[in-house]
């Protein structure tokens, strides 16, 4: 497992303590898989090293394990990705940028059309889940239909914001390296998606 052979020689997935990568992963797994017996115990006997850092950081208190304790605080730096962090990152980018790629291609294709918040009704909403919709995709040799959700779109757009307010051509490199480099160039049409978010329920 590539999330068990990082954390089995890191503390945290960027380095010497958490960061947001942390609690956004963490905070999923407690709830989809640590507390419910039978993957609990998946997780203890399969990769107790992920079963640790889950407890590390749904705790309140500070916990250190012993080997990880001379590592320090540090995060790591843009020159020294471990090579665990980096097949893990490549792995998520494989996975996971089919399903982004063909969310944008919908909504895109929606806003070419005339897409507007007022286009769904409040009975589209509250049986879809708030989805503005669904894509198809071929994700692994199957083909796939999931839902599009608008705030899933504004985490797009926050990227795109803050990498177009970057100058740091070493880091953008770094991440079309990482395989995400689809991401620099795959962008919504236009920025409605916030209208999304006011809750047009």
């Amino acid at each position: 497992l590539l999330l068990e052979s990082h954390l089995s020689r890191h503390r945290f997935l960027l380095g010497g303590h958490p960061t947001i990568a942390d609690y956004g992963l963490a905070g999923t797994m407690l709830g989809y898989l640590a507390r419910d017996p039978v993957p609990l115990r998946l997780l203890q006997l399969h990769a107790p090293s992920v079963c640790r850092w889950v407890e590390r950081m749904s705790s309140s208190e500070r916990l250190v394990d012993d080997a990880y304790a001379v590592q320090g605080d540090e995060l790591f730096s843009e020159e020294s990705l471990p090579n665990t962090l980096i097949s893990l990152l490549r792995f998520i980018a494989l996975d996971h940028l089919p399903e982004i790629e063909a969310h944008v291609e919908w909504t895109n294709a929606r806003f070419r059309d005339g897409f507007t918040p007022n286009t769904l009704s409040r009975e589209h909403l509250l049986s879809s889940g708030k989805a503005l919709g669904e894509a198809e995709l071929t994700w692994r040799g199957h083909r796939l239909c999931t839902r599009v959700y608008p705030v899933h779109l504004d985490y797009l757009q926050r990227l795109h914001d803050a990498i177009d307010n970057t100058s740091d051509n070493t880091a953008l490199a770094q991440i079309d390296d990482l395989g995400f480099g689809v991401l620099l160039h795959q962008r919504l049409g236009r920025r409605a998606i916030q209208e999304f978010l006011r809750d047009p329920l």
